[in-house]
């Protein structure tokens, strides 16, 4: 396993728990993309489960003052099913929306990721609805990162 990994990869590009010098996996996946500097105080997932009989499916979830996040959406779905992914705050004054469709470049049995364009910020409750016409269950990895704002 390690001994392998070392002989494959510079011990200084590798993760320490996996026997380099780098940092920890789990340091390396809390650093925000957008903002490398920041660290992810908190993760709030959710699997939401969309049921052959119903047309969509929600979450709510909280961020305090001070606090900014990412949104992501996991999911399998294929193109045929046409899902559609739309985030809010709990007023619904301000809205985005994403098309979960799969581009060239990704596999129809793999799974996908796509990213909300936007950072939200604390204090206010948003809301994450995933939309899909067709009668099928499908699944949907809803994943905020959130990290504190900086007041400096």
């Amino acid at each position: 396993g390690k001994k392998r990994m070392v002989e494959l990869v510079d011990k200084n590009e590798l993760a320490s728990d996996f026997g380099g010098n780098g940092p920890t996996t789990l340091e390396m996946a809390s650093m925000n993309e957008d903002n490398s500097h920041k660290k992810i105080s908190r993760q709030i997932t959710k699997l939401l489960t969309k049921k052959a009989h119903k047309s969509h499916v929600d979450m709510t979830f909280k961020l305090e003052r001070g606090e900014a996040a990412s949104v992501s959406i996991y999911t399998r779905v294929s193109d045929a099913n046409q899902a559609r992914a739309v985030l809010s705050n709990s007023n619904e004054s301000e809205e985005w929306t994403i098309d979960l469709k799969r581009n060239k470049k990704e596999e129809a049995a793999n799974s996908f990721h796509r990213n909300f364009k936007t950072t939200l910020h604390g204090p206010g409750e948003y809301i994450v609805t995933v939309h899909q016409k067709t009668k099928q269950v499908d699944y949907f990895l809803v994943v905020a990162e959130v990290s504190h704002e900086d007041t400096s």
